[in-house]
C-alpha cells in the first residue's frame, strides 16, 4: 500500500515536470539504445553458443603451405584434403565443404547462384533443419554420390514459389540435372569461414563440386573441411596425425619433388574463433563507445536531476519536518528515477532493435553471425538490470546532495542557501567526468575516422572508371587450354569491334574484388619471401588499366603466346625480395624447380580487401585457367550486364557469364564499411560533444542562477562586466583542465595497454597521432568554454538590481 502510494507520489511529480521528464527519457533512451545493441552484438560474437550440436567440438581444418619456416594459409591441396577427409574417420568424422557459383540451367532466366558442394556429414555435423525433405543421402565414398540437392528456402520461394510438391522435382545445375530432396528453413546459413561468395542457395553433393581428388598441384582456397573432434582429443595431436597422413600420401606422387624442403601440415581452429576472426575487436570498440556514450549522457542526466531536486526542497522540507527519516527520503527518489529509467528502457529497448536491423543490412561481410541478431531474453533482462543501477545512481546523487539536518531549517530559511543543497564539488565533479569521457571517446573516435577516411579515399594506382569485367563460364564444351584461350581471344576481337567500346584486355581476374589470389614467392634458395597477389594477364592489361610501369617493359605478344617464364612485380614485392627497385633480370621462384625472369616493375595499387594480407602483386602471362575479360568503355556509353550476355550469346549461346563487376561500383563497394565506420565515429563524436557541451551547460547555468544574488551585488558597488567574466571564467578553468588532463591520461593508457589490438585503426606515426590528439583536446577545450561562456554572460548582462530583487 504504501509503496502505490510513493509511486502515484512520484508520478504526480514527474507530471508536473513534463519538459524535464521528457528531456532525461529521450536522453536515455537514444544512449542506452545504443549500449543495448552493442550489448546484443557483442553477446552474439563473444559469449552465446554457435547455434550447432555440440559446437565446441567443431573445428575448422586447412593446410598450412611451410616454406623458409614461414607458414601461408593460402591454397588447399586437392589431394591433402581428401586424403585427411578418408584417412581421418578414425580419428574424427568430418565434411568436406567447397563453395562456388553456377547457373541454374532449368531456370528462363539462368540466374547466378551460390552451391555449396559437401560430403553428406555436414547435415548432421551442423543440424541443419529442413522445412521440407531431408539431407543428402549419404554413401559409401565422397565420390560416389547420387544427383541430389538440397534447396535453401528462399529459393524454394524465388525459383518454385514455395510449391509443397518441390521435393522430387529436378534442376539443372551448370552441365548437371539433381533431383531435389529437401529444402532448409529460412534461418539456414552457412558458416562464414566456407563461404568464398555470399549465401548459399544450393547443397549439392562433393561427387560433383569438379575436383581431382588424386591432384597434388591443383589448390583452390575454397575447399577446406568441418571436423567435430571428441570432448577429450586434443587439436595438437589431431593435427599431428593429419600431417603424417598428408607427408605419407604425398611422398608417393611425383609431385613430392616440388616440396623437398618444405611442408604441407593440417591446422585446425576452432569453429567459434574462425567465425570471430577480428570482429571480437570492431564489437568491443562499439561497446566502448556506446558505454562513453551513455556515461556523458548520464551526467547530463545527473545534473538535471539534481537541478529538479533543487527546485522540491521545500517539499523534501515538509517530508523532513514531519519525521521522514533518510531512509523514506531515498525510497522516494528511488521510485521517482525508477519510473524514469523504465520508461526510457522500454524505448531504449525499440531503438535497440532498430539499430540491429539495421546492423544486419550495413554490416554484411563485416560481422559474423548477423542473421541471428534479435532483441533476445538475455538483452531485455541486462536492459531492465540497467535501468534499475540507473536510478539506483540517480537516487543516491541526489540523496547525497541533499543536506538532511538542515533541510528541517528549509521552512524559516529565506531561501539564499538554496544553493548550498547542490554542493559545488559535485557540480565540479561533473564537469570534470563529462570532459574526461568527452575526451578519450573524441581522441579515439578521430583517430578511427582518420584511418577509415584515408582508406576509403585511398587512390587505387589506376584508372577504374568506365571499366567492366566478367567471367565466362563456358561449360564442358571447352575443355583444353588451347580451346579456352582461343575463345577468349574471339571473344576479346568480338567485342572490340563494338562501338561502346574502347579496349578489351584478357585475365584471369579483376583488380579488385571481393576474394584472395595469393602465392607464395621463393628466392632461388628456396627461402619465402612472403605471400603476395597474383593475377594472368594480356599485353594490353596494364594500358586499359593506366597501370603505370617504374622500371622495364611489357610483356609480348611471343611471350604470352609460348607461356614463357617471365614475370612483371609491383613495387612491394621488389623491395621486399631485393631490397630495391631496379630488378630487371633478377629471378622469382614458385619452386626451386620453376624461376621466372623479372622483366617489369610496376606502381603498387590498392585493394580494400586484400590490404591487410599484402600489398605486393605479381603479373604471370595469361593461362586460361580461368576466363574474365575487362572492358574499358568510351566515355558516356551505356552498356551493361544484359548487352555482355546478348553479346556472348551472339557468339556462342552455351556461354554464361558467372560474375559482373563495374570496377567503379566495386570499388564503392569494398570501401563501404570502412565509409560506414567513418559516419559512425564522427556521427558518435559530434554527439558526445554536444552532450558534453549541453552538461556543462547545465551545471553552469545552475550555478550562476544560484550566484545570481551574488553577482548582482557585486555589479552593484561597481565591479566591470569583464571582470567578473574573467573571475569567472578562471574558477570554470581548473576543472575544464582537470578534466582534459585526466582525458590524455586515460588515452594514453588504452593506447599503451590496447596498441597491438588497435594497430589497424591507428595514424601512420606518432607524430600525426599526436597532432591529432592535440587538435581533438583544444576544439574540446574551445567548445567547453564557449559551453561556459554562454550562461555566464546571460547573468552579468542583466540589470544588478534585478538580479538582487529575484535574490
Amino acid at each position: 500500500m504504501k509503496n502505490s502510494i510513493a509511486i502515484k507520489h512520484a508520478f504526480a511529480s514527474l507530471k508536473q515536470a513534463p519538459g524535464f521528464s521528457l528531456t532525461i527519457i529521450l536522453t536515455l533512451a537514444l544512449t542506452l539504445g545504443a549500449l543495448l545493441a552493442a550489448f546484443n552484438i557483442n553477446q552474439l560474437i563473444s559469449f552465446k553458443s554457435l547455434p550447432y550440436p555440440a559446437a565446441k567440438q567443431l573445428h575448422f581444418l586447412q593446410q598450412n603451405y611451410v616454406s623458409g619456416g614461414k607458414d601461408n594459409i593460402g591454397g588447399q591441396m586437392v589431394a591433402g584434403q581428401y586424403h585427411m577427409y578418408r584417412e581421418g574417420k578414425d580419428l574424427f568424422t568430418s565434411a568436406l565443404v567447397s563453395q562456388q557459383r553456377g547457373i541454374l540451367l532449368s531456370a528462363p532466366s539462368k540466374p547466378m547462384l551460390i552451391g555449396l558442394y559437401v560430403s553428406h556429414e555436414y547435415f548432421s555435423l551442423l543440424g541443419v533443419k529442413f522445412v521440407q525433405g531431408q539431407a543428402l543421402n549419404a554413401s559409401s565414398d565422397v565420390n560416389n554420390a547420387e544427383k541430389e540437392v538440397v534447396i535453401s528456402y528462399q529459393l524454394w520461394q524465388n525459383q518454385f514459389n514455395g510449391r509443397a510438391d518441390v521435393i522430387g522435382q529436378s534442376l539443372q545445375f551448370q552441365d548437371n540435372y539433381y533431383r531435389i530432396v529437401g529444402v532448409v528453413t529460412k534461418s539456414t546459413a552457412t558458416p562464414a569461414p566456407f563461404v568464398a561468395y555470399g549465401k548459399t542457395d544450393l547443397y549439392l553433393p562433393m561427387a560433383f563440386s569438379g575436383f581431382d581428388d588424386k591432384n597434388w598441384r591443383s589448390a583452390p582456397r575454397n575447399l577446406t573441411s568441418l571436423v567435430k573432434l571428441t570432448p577429450e582429443q586434443q587439436p595438437t595431436q589431431v593435427m599431428a596425425q593429419l600431417n603424417k597422413i598428408i607427408a605419407d600420401n604425398l611422398a608417393l606422387t611425383d609431385a613430392a619433388k616440388e616440396y623437398q624442403g618444405k611442408e604441407i601440415k593440417a591446422h585446425l581452429t576452432k569453429l567459434s574463433d574462425e567465425i570471430k576472426g577480428d570482429s571480437e575487436k570492431i564489437t568491443l570498440l562499439v561497446l566502448a563507445g556506446a558505454v562513453a556514450l551513455l556515461l556523458i549522457a548520464f551526467a547530463n542526466v545527473i545534473n538535471l536531476y539534481l537541478a529538479h531536486i533543487a527546485k522540491k526542497q521545500q517539499l523534501l522540507a515538509i517530508c523532513a519536518s514531519v519525521g521522514a527519516k533518510p531512509k523514506v527520503i531515498f525510497k522516494q527518489l528511488f521510485i521517482e528515477s525508477l519510473l524514469l529509467t523504465f520508461t526510457a528502457t522500454v524505448f531504449a529497448l525499440i531503438i535497440a532493435a532498430w539499430l540491429l536491423v539495421y546492423t544486419q543490412a550495413l554490416a554484411v561481410g563485416s560481422l559474423p553471425r548477423l542473421n541471428e541478431l534479435h532483441i533476445d531474453t538475455g538483452t531485455i533482462i541486462f536492459s531492465f538490470m540497467m535501468a534499475i543501477l540507473l536510478a539506483a545512481l540517480l537516487a543516491f546523487f541526489a540523496r547525497f546532495s541533499v543536506n538532511y539536518n538542515e533541510l528541517k531549517s528549509q521552512l524559516t530559511a529565506s531561501g539564499k542557501g538554496a544553493s548550498a543543497q547542490i554542493s559545488k564539488k559535485i557540480r565540479y565533479l561533473l564537469i570534470v567526468s563529462q570532459i574526461a569521457i568527452t575526451g578519450v571517446l573524441l581522441i579515439s573516435s578521430a583517430i578511427l575516422l582518420q584511418k577509415t577516411l584515408s582508406t576509403a579515399n585511398k587512390p587505387l594506382g589506376f584508372n577504374e572508371k568506365n571499366v567492366l569485367s566478367f567471367q565466362i563460364d563456358a561449360g564442358e564444351k571447352y575443355k583444353t587450354r588451347a580451346e579456352k584461350l582461343a575463345l577468349l581471344e574471339e571473344i576479346k576481337q568480338h567485342f572490340l569491334s563494338l562501338t561502346q567500346v574502347s579496349q578489351v584486355s584478357k585475365n584471369l581476374i579483376p583488380p579488385i574484388r571481393v576474394g584472395n589470389f595469393s602465392t607464395v614467392f621463393e628466392d632461388s634458395q628456396g627461402n619465402a619471401i612472403g605471400s603476395f597477389g597474383y593475377n594472368t594477364i594480356d599485353q594490353d592489361y596494364f594500358s586499359l588499366l593506366e597501370h603505370p610501369f617504374v622500371y622495364g617493359r611489357n610483356f609480348t605478344i611471343e611471350e604470352i603466346s609460348e607461356r614463357q617464364l617471365k614475370l612483371i612485380i609491383s613495387e612491394s614485392i621488389a623491395m621486399q625480395a631485393f631490397g630495391r627497385l631496379d630488378v630487371l633480370g633478377e629471378y622469382i621462384h614458385l619452386s626451386p624447380k620453376y624461376g621466372y625472369e623479372i622483366i617489369g616493375v610496376v606502381k603498387d595499387y590498392f585493394n580494400a580487401f586484400t590490404h591487410q594480407e599484402f600489398t605486393g602483386h605479381a603479373y604471370f602471362t595469361l593461362n586460361g585457367s580461368r576466363l574474365n575479360i575487362l572492358l574499358k568503355l568510351k566515355d558516356n556509353s551505356d552498356f551493361t550486364q544484359a548487352d555482355i550476355i546478348e553479346q556472348l550469346a551472339n557468339l556462342d549461346s552455351s556461354l554464361r557469364v558467372l560474375e559482373y563487376l563495374n570496377l567503379s561500383d566495386t570499388k564503392a563497394d569494398l570501401v563501404a564499411k570502412y565509409r560506414l565506420a567513418a559516419w559512425l565515429a564522427g556521427s558518435l563524436s559530434i554527439l558526445a560533444l554536444i552532450l558534453a557541451c549541453t552538461g556543462i551547460y547545465g551545471v553552469i547555468a545552475y550555478t550562476m542562477h544560484m550566484r545570481r544574488y551574488e553577482l548582482g551585488v557585486r555589479m552593484a558597488v561597481g565591479a566591470k562586466k569583464i571582470k567578473i567574466m574573467l573571475m569567472l571564467i578562471k574558477e570554470l578553468l581548473s576543472p575544464l583542465l582537470t578534466g582534459i588532463v585526466i582525458s590524455l591520461l586515460l588515452a594514453t593508457l588504452v593506447y599503451l595497454n590496447y596498441y597491438s589490438a588497435l594497430a589497424t585503426w591507428l595514424a601512420q606515426d606518432n607524430l600525426q597521432l599526436f597532432s591529432t590528439t592535440m587538435l581533438i583536446l583544444a576544439v574540446m577545450l574551445f567548445s567547453a568554454l564557449l559551453a561556459c561562456i554562454i550562461p555566464v554572460q546571460k547573468i552579468i548582462n542583466n540589470d544588478p538590481i534585478k538580479a538582487l530583487k529575484n535574490e
